[in-house]
């Protein structure tokens, strides 16, 4: 089959990166999808006060330019991590793509891949299972010491599947956090009507939730692995800040407040709002949501009580 296949890549600051991650892509696939832009988390007042960029202040762009040629499809994006990765998808979907593979500035392709076999496994699925719309990748996850978490409840020098290979990409939205994927077709509502009325399931498991996309296969021919070992420190210590604050607003967002809304309730957050328009939330090192505004005058942030811990599911 004549398919078209993309990679869809999501970065901010990488230069050191780019050329190591997506050089050996570029002649087996049609498309490169770069996403530049940082991720909209909620920010603590010690990370505001950083004041990071919203999009790369390195050379990334020259340099995916020269890796990627004329295969570079590149965009600026500001948003959450869904809203983001949403944007590769929607690209690969507006350019007709069979498949595309989400890849990480900090993935690397494992030994030599069987490229040969990886273009049947792929026409395979696509002819033979066409109600498959995820499949997964293998990754060897290395030590702590070449890898930092980042949160990720992963064990260190283990192989792991990843889902990571998307078919008709621009027909799926991510949903429920940056590791689930619906159905266009099916609206986030009708998925909540579904999954707060069946309290017994896990609303993130793909085995559980009817609505989820789930991946039955592995395709094997082409592995990869990860490391850090060329972010700065100053980048490493920015992934901790924004991994924690991430997995506990996805959480609290699409599951906690969502439910709270549902049934037309409000968090204190929202009810502070009333008293000081700029409120904003972060969540604390044991994961409770904290409420602060900054006061106009003197440009100082004021913390107020705690409002819960958040309940979270790390990946």
């Amino acid at each position: 089959m004549n398919k078209k296949t993309a990679i869809g890549y999501s970065y901010l600051n990488g230069e050191n990166e780019h050329t190591r991650s997506l050089k050996p892509w570029v002649e087996h696939v049609d498309y490169i999808i770069a996403i530049d832009g940082r991720y909209k988390t909620p920010q603590t007042p010690e990370m505001l006060k950083k004041n990071y960029p919203k999009f790369s202040t390195d050379n990334s762009y020259q340099i995916l330019k020269e890796v990627c040629g004329n295969k570079l499809i590149h965009e600026y994006f500001y948003g959450t991590q869904m809203e983001k990765r949403q944007q590769y998808l929607d690209i690969a979907g507006e350019l007709g793509c069979d498949f595309l593979i989400v890849w990480d500035t900090d993935d690397i392709l494992y030994q030599k891949p069987d490229w040969e076999l990886f273009d049947k496994q792929l026409t395979a699925v696509y002819e033979c299972w066409p109600d498959q719309q995820i499949f997964d990748m293998m990754a060897w996850i290395p030590s702590r010491q070449l890898w930092t978490a980042q949160y990720n409840e992963v064990k260190p020098n283990t192989w792991v599947p990843y889902q990571r290979v998307h078919r008709n990409p621009g027909d799926m939205y991510y949903c429920l956090n940056h590791w689930t994927w619906a159905n266009k077709i099916h609206s986030r509502e009708e998925i909540y009507k579904y999954v707060f009325a069946n309290p017994a399931i896990n609303p993130i498991d793909s085995g559980q939730n009817k609505y989820l996309l789930k991946s039955r296969m592995v395709l094997d021919a082409v592995k990869f692995t990860t490391d850090r070992v060329l972010r700065t420190p100053d980048q490493l210590v920015y992934g901790d800040e924004w991994s924690w604050q991430n997995m506990h607003w996805e959480n609290f967002h699409y599951m906690v407040e969502a439910y709270t809304h549902y049934y037309g309730g409000k968090f204190v957050y929202e009810q502070l709002r009333e008293q000081y328009p700029n409120i904003q939330y972060y969540f604390d090192k044991t994961g409770r949501l904290i409420p602060f505004h900054q006061d106009l005058k003197t440009k100082k942030y004021i913390i107020h009580k705690p409002v819960a811990k958040i309940p979270v599911n790390p990946k």
